[in-house]
């Protein structure tokens, strides 16, 4: 574990160093690269999951013992090939980073990455940081361009994975 730390710190430095011996620009590029990889490959987990269960909606999909259907979001894992919650919260991250540059394109990008993993936890972090910024910290467009994520969450989890919707109500419940 000490090494791993070591590794941590070792990384944690090298961010600096990118930071400090690059422009803004620079590094904005480099942010829109990363999350456009993340994107491709989140897209590419989705295509396989499609292609295995032959469905077009898998979240939908009860077969094969149910192995997608409401955790198909749990293999949408992107650029770490780790948990899909760390892809979730990376996108997340990315929505509030696209939003505040005013880059529609990639904000609706790291929306829907972060829809596909189906983390309703996030989800509920996500509509906090809306509230807040909407609230707070926002200009008009901005403002607009909240409610339209609010509403691709609301179709989402009505649409594409109802029963995400109804498993969120029954936890709220208990």
């Amino acid at each position: 574990s000490i090494g791993f730390w070591v590794l941590c710190i070792l990384a944690m430095n090298q961010v600096k160093l990118f930071v400090y011996n690059n422009n803004a620009e620079t590094i904005h590029r480099t942010i829109v690269a990363f999350f456009i990889i993340n994107a491709v490959l989140s897209l590419g987990n989705l295509a396989l999951i499609m292609i295995e269960t032959g469905s077009v909606n898998p979240y939908t999909f009860q077969g094969d013992h149910q192995k997608y259907f409401l955790g198909t979001g749990d293999y949408i894992r992107g650029i770490t090939f780790d948990t899909s919650t760390t892809n979730a919260v990376l996108n997340a991250l990315g929505v509030i980073y696209f939003l505040t540059k005013k880059n529609i394109a990639m904000l609706f990008v790291c929306m829907a990455v972060m829809l596909l993993t189906g983390s309703n936890f996030i989800n509920v972090i996500l509509l906090i940081c809306f509230a807040i910024l909407f609230v707070f910290k926002s200009t008009r467009d901005q403002k607009s361009l909240i409610a339209i994520c609010i509403a691709l969450l609301v179709v989402f989890l009505g649409r594409v994975s109802p029963q995400n919707n109804s498993y969120v109500v029954e936890n709220f419940k208990r």
